[in-house]
């Protein structure tokens, strides 16, 4: 039985299951070591902008709630089945920071003994901020799943955690499709979205034949849009669009947060590929991605990622 197929089934079996409390995990916080507590990968780099909880916000708690747990019934069998352990997510809805991260740890269990966990932490602050999307939030927590899933590059000097952009470029090429093809309303939802010209037209070509992956595309890269625009907004730098590209070309991979058109850009790139998003990133450059050797449709961006194989 291949993966996508087994999904369904523990899927099934994890319906209803509620996501880690945040009195749980503050508990849990406190099993860490410092080791473990000061390895965590933020989404943003720090900020002091807060979005307390208003009665009109446009993200309610159940939406934040809901969102959670579709990812984390989605991900628990697939960090299972690809030998990673247990995983949790931390839904902090008051905290009024406009942030996520990633980090392990440990919980201990009834018997008083710890158990390895792979955490990510959602803040309600990032999920009310005004330029964020629903999709937006999803990809935010796929982002911080490709800290631990997303391969290479990892950050230099090796440890457990995938760099900031190879974390962006598998939100969309592997993460936010499975997410989304779970959630199966795609087609629904391209019927009132927004969506960019040119996103539309190429996620049309990447996706000819198949229109569900083409509104998922779509889907992930206005997303991406959603993103790059909160944190254009952190910096004050000019709004990001996919009519513009960040013409930059590092000469070795960039580990830390590339700026918000290379992050869109990366977004974009990453839901374009046409590899599959049960085809696993590795080790090296050569698994799971769409290469430059091979075509120009997906790639990943040269504005943070250096490709050590160089292009026939």
């Amino acid at each position: 039985m291949n993966l996508k197929k087994s999904l369904m089934g523990f899927v099934l079996a994890f319906v209803g299951a509620a996501i880690v409390t945040t009195s749980e995990i503050a508990h849990s916080i406190n099993t860490l070591s410092p080791q473990d507590t000061e390895k965590h990968c933020d989404f943003f780099p720090a900020n002091n902008l807060r979005f307390p909880i208003l009665a009109t916000g446009h993200m309610s708690e159940m939406d934040f709630n809901r969102i959670l747990q579709v990812v984390r019934q989605t991900y628990t069998p697939i960090f299972l089945k690809y030998g990673f352990g247990r995983f949790e997510i931390e839904n902090r809805w008051t905290d009024n920071t406009v942030n996520a991260f990633a980090n392990m740890g440990t919980i201990k269990d009834s018997s008083g003994n710890p158990v390895p966990v792979r955490f990510i932490h959602m803040f309600g602050g990032l999920a009310r901020h005004p330029l964020m999307t629903r999709e937006g939030f999803i990809l935010v927590a796929c982002h911080e799943i490709g800290h631990h899933l997303g391969g290479y590059p990892r950050y230099a000097g090796g440890g457990w955690a995938s760099d900031e952009g190879e974390s962006d470029y598998f939100s969309t090429s592997k993460c936010a499709r499975i997410v989304f093809g779970q959630m199966n309303t795609n087609l629904n939802w391209l019927q009132h979205a927004p969506v960019d010209f040119q996103v539309r037209v190429q996620c049309n070509a990447s996706f000819p034949s198949d229109q569900n992956a083409a509104a998922i595309c779509m889907r992930s890269s206005m997303a991406g849009l959603s993103l790059a625009r909160v944190l254009g907004s952190l910096g004050g730098t000019p709004t990001p669009n996919f009519a513009t590209r960040d013409a930059s070309k590092v000469a070795e991979t960039y580990d830390g947060h590339p700026q918000a058109q290379c992050r869109l850009d990366t977004y974009f790139q990453g839901a374009l590929c046409q590899k599959s998003e049960w085809e696993r990133f590795g080790s090296g450059p050569g698994f799971g991605a769409c290469e430059a050797r091979f075509t120009t449709r997906g790639t990943r961006p040269a504005c943070w990622y250096h490709d050590p194989i160089p292009r026939n």
